[in-house]
């Protein structure tokens, strides 16, 4: 009886804590949505300085320029603050089993959708540090910045790793590692707090009332919360479609 009484105080428990959950995040849909009725602008979030991008590290401490050499041994530089976009900082190695993936891609040319405020620069550690035979056969065609201290300015603990850097202000936005360029485009869109990179759906010119900016709203809204498209949570018995899937 006792045993009863106590897994149904458990029940009891869990039930409430979920039914808040629920019911606070349906509170701020409804309060977004609402914002739409009355025809109010809307502006999708960006993260703040220090707050934590749920897909890596930290975001807003500061960023750094690059130096280093290209793979015929050319000295190279990168800005990467006091320019007027995003840079995509993409840390892969000839020895990563991972990043085999991403060195075949970039060797096709098929360089992932960032949108059109984002460019990618490959970095790679310097031959202090680096095979340059086996970088040399995995990262033909590529454009790579070899930048052993890159590497420890930004203090990557592994590859492959990531790392947005808003350009304007001259900090970090997000960080983390990935599998694709499907979570590298979260990391992004998290980062900049524009769901439309991985939906594809502006709402810069969108009527406050159309059925694309509301989609657009819950999108975000599913990213505030650490879900992205293709998360499983969201195709319940079902497999996520696979990325080039329509």
């Amino acid at each position: 009886m006792v045993i009863l009484l106590i897994l149904v105080l458990v029940i009891l428990v869990v039930a409430t804590i979920f039914v808040s959950a629920l019911t606070a995040s349906f509170s701020s849909l409804e309060a977004r949505l609402d914002r739409l009725e009355t025809g109010a602008p809307i502006e999708l979030r960006r993260n703040g300085d220090g707050a934590a991008t749920a897909v890596g590290g930290s975001t807003g401490r500061a960023a750094f320029d690059l130096a280093g050499h290209d793979l015929s041994g050319q000295p190279r530089t990168a800005a990467v603050v006091n320019v007027e976009h995003f840079t995509l900082l993409a840390f892969l190695s000839s020895g990563c089993s991972t990043c085999g993936r991403f060195w075949s891609q970039l060797s096709r040319g098929e360089e992932p959708d960032l949108g059109l405020d984002t460019r990618l620069l490959v970095l790679a550690k310097g031959e202090d540090a680096e095979s340059m035979t086996a970088l040399r056969e995995v990262a033909t065609g590529v454009d790579v910045l070899l930048s052993t201290e890159a590497w420890r300015h930004y203090e990557v603990p592994g590859t492959p790793f990531f790392i947005l850097v808003d350009g304007r202000s001259g900090t970090v936005r997000g960080e983390g590692t990935a599998m694709g360029w499907d979570e590298v485009r979260n990391l992004v869109a998290l980062g900049r707090g524009d769901a439309s990179i991985v939906t594809g759906v502006s709402t810069a010119a969108m009527k406050p009332t159309s059925d694309a900016e509301r989609e657009a709203i819950i999108d975000q809204i599913l990213m505030d919360a650490g879900v992205f498209p293709g998360d499983a949570s969201l195709y319940p018995g079902t497999t996520p479609p696979q990325e080039g899937t329509p």
